[in-house]
């Protein structure tokens, strides 16, 4: 742990539980950062790594001189030769805004921190101010509010982009931001009809077609999920966010192919963020490409393995959009980094079955399941992967348990879902199977 570690851990912390009563601060810089305070040998002898709780970010800027806001506190100065970097960030999404006087500020806009990443912010200073400062104020002040969470906060912050677009009506920013705060409450009509204002105001303005391609996303719009994310690729090709949730669009829309490229234009913009490396296997498996799809699969669990209890803290453009292919839910936001790391697993032990390992696609099914204990489709596949298992060993006596596994699995599809094409196929297995259980008594 580093000084600026253990500074920005006592500033969390503090103002989390005295519900930001109090804000500490400190001077990020001051400390040499090969100094640390302190480390475990015994888990590093070990070979046991902690599992990351912090992200970094590295803000550049064009202009000397810019006063960096992180979520509405400032975090010191950036120049155009040296990047300010703050170490110590928690996961999660925060509000980044760049100040200069004079000038109209780059932001607020909203960038995910990464626990155990590194994240670029580039800051652009180049307009003269002209916007109504009441009306920025009231969009600060509403950010704040979103910032904190919860139903009553959204509901606030609400008004204040409200009363800031009364006072200055070809706000975009504005407009968008209250698109996301009813977004946020779950009420699309009022979200769609702002961040169609947001665009009609400013059609060049790329985070809003991007974050509106989201949406669209969550509630199954897909062609014009697709039509909005094309858009704002099309304007700014190096938001790696953007890219990944064009490869979903293009998955959901059956275009693999293309959803291939997007994804692999999300991990090279930044190749350690997870979600671009499950899009790409989920595209990839549709297209039969169990090997590769095995692959990303995997590189994003490895990417994606931290602290449970940060994970829900990431907040994504769209909730129910970011599930693996299959999944048929929408996903409450606590439960986004599960409901991923299920699907991934899911999406492993199918990609693997199709190899005839199926061992190993017995342990990734079951990992699905730890996850989400609810999800039929993953009992309907670890099921038929024992029955598999057991036509692979020949049908041998010992292999009967393989039998009994498989139809107990069946069972819980019927049980959850009794509806289903899978769970009408379940009935069929069972049959078939209780057929060889009696016959070996």
């Amino acid at each position: 742990m580093t000084a600026d570690e253990l500074a920005e851990s006592v500033h969390t912390n503090v103002r989390a539980d005295t519900k930001e009563q109090q804000n500490p601060t400190s001077e990020k810089g001051s400390f040499d950062p090969r100094m640390l305070l302190a480390y475990n040998p015994g888990r590093e002898k070990a070979g046991m790594k902690p599992a990351a709780k912090f992200g970094t970010l590295i803000i550049e800027s064009n202009m000397d001189g810019v006063e960096v806001f992180v979520d509405s506190v400032s975090r010191g100065t950036v120049d155009k030769a040296t990047p300010l970097r703050l170490p110590g960030i928690a996961p999660g999404q925060h509000t980044i805004q760049g100040v200069h006087l004079g000038y109209e500020p780059d932001g607020p806009r909203q960038e995910n921190v990464y626990p155990g990443q590194d994240t670029t912010v580039s800051l652009r200073i180049a307009i003269v101010r002209r916007k109504n400062k009441a009306a920025t104020d009231k969009v600060d002040k509403g950010l704040t509010l979103y910032a904190k969470g919860s139903k009553e906060n959204y509901q606030k912050a609400v008004e204040q982009f409200q009363e800031a677009l009364a006072l200055d009506p070809k706000y975009s920013q504005a407009a968008l931001d209250l698109a996301r705060a009813y977004d946020a409450l779950f009420d699309l009509q009022n979200a769609d009809k702002y961040y169609r204002l947001a665009i009609e105001i400013d059609p060049d303005y790329t985070e809003a077609h991007a974050s509106y391609g989201g949406m669209l996303l969550g509630r199954g719009d897909n062609d014009e999920a697709v039509r909005q994310l094309n858009t704002a690729v099309q304007k700014d090709k190096s938001n790696a966010t953007t890219w990944y949730l064009l490869a979903e669009a293009l998955n959901r829309k059956e275009a693999y192919d293309q959803a291939v490229q997007a994804a692999r234009e999300s991990i090279r913009l930044a190749p350690n963020r997870p979600e671009g490396h499950l899009r790409l296997a989920d595209a990839l498996r549709m297209l039969k490409n169990w090997k590769d799809a095995e692959t990303e699969y995997k590189q994003y669990l490895t990417l994606s393995d931290f602290d449970s209890k940060l994970a829900g803290k990431l907040n994504y453009y769209v909730l129910g959009s970011l599930i693996g292919m299959g999944k048929k839910k929408r996903a409450a936001q606590t439960d986004i980094w599960r409901d991923m790391r299920s699907g991934a697993n899911f999406g492993l032990c199918d990609a693997i079955n199709h190899q005839k390992r199926f061992d190993d696609a017995i342990v990734y099914c079951q990992q699905a399941l730890v996850y989400d204990p609810s999800d039929s489709l993953a009992h309907y596949l670890l099921a038929v992967t024992f029955s598999e298992k057991y036509n692979q060993v020949g049908g041998q006596a010992a292999g009967l348990s393989l039998l009994a596994a498989a139809r107990s699995h069946f069972d819980q599809v019927i049980a959850l879902n009794p509806d289903t094409n899978e769970a009408a196929k379940s009935k069929k297995y069972m049959q078939n199977i209780d057929t060889v259980l009696a016959a070996s008594k």
